[in-house]
């Protein structure tokens, strides 16, 4: 597991499980010496992903965030209080002189590693956090002496011995009881479980889920953990609810987070960081008629 990940240019050279007190662009870098597995890393080993979309994900590096994206990264940073600087421009035409002026001024404040968000975002954000820390329940979750915002966790995969890492976007001290909660804080279009879950497995969170679970264990910082996503709403009246999976899909995650670490470690022993890793194989594939498609045309045996 020695060898050095290509694109990475390492500010840090961890090389001991622990809890780091680390700042977001160093864990994108991966500061683990020989590199280590996320769970935005397993989400692109698992299908209909193959090994070679993951090595090609890997070896381009950091990728420039979406809009959606900075806009949840400055609602942690304001609602969390710790992250990169979090400033606001007005929305402009990019094809006019004053316009071009303000586009400018904004790639200059990302390039120093500012959040960018509109000015009418940050307005939200701010009432995003005023609704947020007016909920008893939410504010209790969240309280600043009850735990520290954005720690991010490194150990050795048990199992794989594969190096692992995750930010928990709060990390709370352990119960009396010994009970230790993981709480990640994410926005959405609507906070209703049932809603709400339908989307979080197509974006991985069950995945995250596991790792972050695992590494808890693994470190043993508690005896009984629970992980907590803590869902706002981005319209007003930014309603709040806390949501965890149940047991068939805390299963599927352990499942696949499995598989995608034995498959790492297999491909970084077979291939290393410099050969390729296996795509599609190249036998001929029958792909079978989805359902809903063979609904459509009953007159067809």
């Amino acid at each position: 597991m020695s060898a050095r990940i290509p694109g990475q240019r390492q500010r840090l050279q961890i090389t001991q499980p622990g809890v780091y007190d680390l700042n977001e662009a160093d864990y994108l870098r991966d500061p683990v010496a020989g590199g280590s597995l996320s769970a935005t890393g397993i989400k692109h080993l698992i299908p209909p992903n193959r090994p070679a979309h993951f090595q090609a994900w890997k070896k381009a590096g950091i990728q420039k965030p979406s809009e959606s994206q900075n806009f949840g990264s400055g609602t942690h940073t304001l609602i969390l209080g710790r992250g990169a600087e979090v400033v606001a421009f007005p929305r402009a035409d990019g094809r006019t002189k004053e316009g071009k002026a303000i586009k400018a001024d904004a790639d200059a404040a990302r390039a120093e590693g500012k959040i960018v968000v509109s000015e009418d975002e940050l307005e939200t954000i701010k009432a995003m956090k005023e609704a947020l820390w007016s909920s008893p329940w939410a504010s209790t979750l969240l309280h600043p002496g009850a735990g520290l915002p954005e720690q991010t966790m490194i150990w050795q995969d048990p199992d794989t011995g594969v190096w692992c890492r995750g930010l928990v976007d709060y990390l709370r001290k352990p119960e009396i009881d010994g009970r230790l909660f993981l709480v990640d804080y994410k926005t959405a279009d609507c906070a209703d479980p049932d809603k709400w879950i339908k989307k979080a497995y197509d974006w991985g969170y069950h995945i995250q889920r596991a790792q972050y679970v695992a590494g808890a264990y693994a470190l043993g910082l508690a005896s009984d953990i629970e992980f907590i996503f803590l869902i706002q709403e981005k319209t007003a009246p930014y309603l709040v609810n806390q949501i965890r999976f149940d047991a068939k899909g805390v299963a599927i995650g352990n499942y696949l987070r499995h598989q995608a670490l034995t498959t790492y470690a297999e491909c970084l022993a077979a291939h290393g960081w410099d050969n390729p890793w296996p795509g599609y194989t190249p036998d001929l594939v029958t792909a079978e008629t989805p359902g809903y498609i063979a609904y459509q045309h009953p007159e067809v045996d």
